[in-house]
């Protein structure tokens, strides 16, 4: 996982984790949570943040998070789940909308449509005023006919 992604996922099970009341944050960077063995946790109970020990959950629990990875905090005993990026909930069941940036290709033509789209309104306005110059000329001049007729 690299960086961005990391720091997005934080981001988001920070949020998370405020909303239901306790927030680990681990002791490590973004590859190295196979050998983390440190957080800070935070309670609803105690606005203190305090270091705690965590491991990795054992293997009967490899399916505890749905769309994440398992941690067991040892002060605790209890489980967490480190949710993938674009899950959220206690045990990373819930997909969230990942919003992704354009690309510079998706971002070209669309400035390219935009910019045709724009001239064919000035082309069609250009025409419909000179067919509405013309017509009035037109009728003008009929006008002027009719009173010298007279």
């Amino acid at each position: 996982m690299d960086y961005s992604s990391w720091a997005s996922h934080e981001a988001a099970s920070y949020l998370l984790q405020a909303v239901l009341g306790t927030t680990v944050i681990p002791l490590c960077g973004p590859g190295e949570m196979e050998n983390c063995t440190t957080a800070l946790i935070q309670t609803e109970n105690s606005p203190r943040v305090a270091q705690v020990g965590i491991t990795r959950c054992k293997p009967e629990m490899k399916d505890y998070c749905f769309h994440g990875q398992c941690v067991y905090i040892v002060d605790l005993d209890e489980h967490y789940c480190r949710c993938d990026v674009g899950f959220s909930g206690v045990r990373c069941v819930h997909s969230e909308l990942v919003r992704q940036p354009l690309s510079k290709e998706y971002v070209a033509l669309t400035v390219i449509v935009v910019l045709l789209f724009l001239i064919a309104i000035s082309i069609a306005s250009y025409y419909i005023c000179r067919r509405y110059r013309s017509k009035k000329r037109q009728t003008n001049a009929s006008e002027y006919k009719e009173v010298g007729a007279l």
